[in-house]
């Protein structure tokens, strides 16, 4: 049962909806996949992919892990209002914000790290205008289907785009390239 004050997220949409009971309501009924309470008096009435659930609660570096599996996991980037590094679970940086300033939009990844369960071995950010999709090896129907495996645990491919225009320009070329023109966007 959760707590008042408990916060779920809602990893497809990056919706954070705050519980004000116990996991149940009055009729004993699971709240999740039904309608609650997410602030400024909305409702939430949708799909939850995970619901994750610790005793007690978790603050700063252990949020962190949960948000960037999330984030690596469901191709959520992470709120970058504030620049917030991705961590393995051992709080290794796996992408650093400082480092990647100009490209913090379509953040999306693929590793693996075993003490979460994460093998994500195929992604792309969720966002619309995301351009790039990778994979290890290849791109399957879906991540499972993918049968190709990471050489070693905390192994992680994650990257972004710096939002600039994909239209397309005659302007730095790679060297030695024989293209004529490349997306605005990198």
């Amino acid at each position: 049962a959760s707590r008042e004050g408990t916060t779920y997220y809602s990893a497809a949409n990056g919706l954070e909806v705050t519980g004000t009971g116990t996991a149940y309501d009055v009729n004993r009924q699971p709240l999740i996949g039904r309608r609650f309470n997410c602030g400024n008096n909305g409702q939430y009435d949708g799909r939850i992919a995970e619901l994750i659930v610790y005793k007690g609660s978790r603050r700063g570096i252990d949020n962190q892990k949960i948000h960037s599996y999330l984030a690596v996991k469901y191709g959520v980037t992470l709120d970058q209002t504030i620049m917030t590094n991705y961590i393995a679970s051992d709080a290794t940086i796996i992408w650093n914000a400082t480092t990647n300033a100009a490209y913090n939009n379509d953040i999306a990844g693929i590793g693996k790290d075993e003490l979460t369960s994460l093998n994500q071995k195929q992604s792309r950010s969720i966002n619309t205008d995301a351009l790039v999709t990778i994979g290890l090896g290849e791109i399957a129907m879906t991540n499972v289907a993918n049968a190709n495996t990471f050489a070693a645990n905390k192994n992680f491919l994650i990257w972004g785009n710096d939002d600039a225009s994909t239209d397309l320009q005659t302007t730095e070329l790679p060297g030695g390239a024989i293209a004529e023109y490349r997306l605005g966007r990198e």
